[in-house]
């Protein structure tokens, strides 16, 4: 679970220091967009920045669609398959984005990437948490290995963002995707999430209800409401600040 968020937080810190180097790489496919748009610098500089952004939006998108799937995927293929496919998605995102393809499909790996974080995301959030003993700790643990994924993969993106092969930087990133992937399947052996936790001497109580009925039970918590506008603000707020203060920079 602490690789899953550590790559995670690395994901988050690696788009910051390679995106002045991404707009220069695509100048070429936004060049005609800027070109009808208007012809002064400007003009220029703010589709540039506007389409580069298509970035963010995809990959955020890509983490909407997950988390609005995740009860469901969860439901009907369980905890160990949804861990499974969220790391599978990751290497696929960075295959993607590693080879430097044209713009539409290098933004199209942002999304494939953002939707395979999200599942890990709550299912490793959602696991430690369900912990009766010890789960403020590991909560803790786990969310500061994702600052520190976050703080380690600035210091090499920066370093290939000044190389020819700027896009070999997600090639590490797959790396480490495919090193989650591996390890995630050694220790959970596809094990459900209550399986784990009855090897730890944690019984669960039988489950019930629909997919549909969980989702009418959430909806009715007020707290998950205002838990998840605070997530929204503040979490968008972290990690887009993170990555544009180091491009500046």
């Amino acid at each position: 679970m602490c690789l899953a968020l550590f790559l995670a937080g690395w994901n988050d810190g690696t788009t910051g220091p390679l995106l002045p180097r991404i707009q220069k790489v695509y100048h070429v496919c936004i060049l005609s967009v800027n070109v009808c748009a208007s012809a002064s610098s400007w003009n220029r500089m703010q589709v540039n920045f506007t389409v580069a952004s298509l970035i963010f939006v995809f990959n955020c998108l890509g983490f909407v669609i997950a988390a609005a799937a995740n009860v469901v995927l969860t439901g009907r293929f369980g905890f160990r398959w949804v861990m499974t496919i969220g790391s599978i998605a990751q290497v696929l995102g960075y295959v993607l984005e590693a080879i430097a393809p044209p713009f539409p499909a290098f933004v199209s790996g942002y999304f494939v990437n953002g939707f395979g974080i999200a599942l890990q995301d709550a299912g490793a959030n959602g696991y430690v948490g369900s912990w009766r003993k010890g789960s403020e700790t590991k909560m803790s643990i786990l969310h500061a290995v994702y600052g520190l994924g976050a703080f380690c993969s600035p210091l090499i993106s920066t370093h290939f963002s000044e190389q020819r092969h700027w896009s070999f930087h997600y090639l590490t990133s797959l790396g480490i995707a495919v090193l989650n992937t591996t390890v995630l399947c050694a220790v959970l052996r596809f094990r459900t999430q209550d399986e784990c936790l009855a090897e730890i001497g944690q019984i669960q109580p039988e489950a019930s209800g629909s997919e549909g009925g969980k989702y009418k039970q959430m909806i009715r918590l007020r707290a998950l409401h205002l838990l998840a506008l605070f997530a929204l603000i503040y979490v968008g707020i972290e990690a887009t600040l993170g990555g544009k203060h180091t491009s500046k920079i």
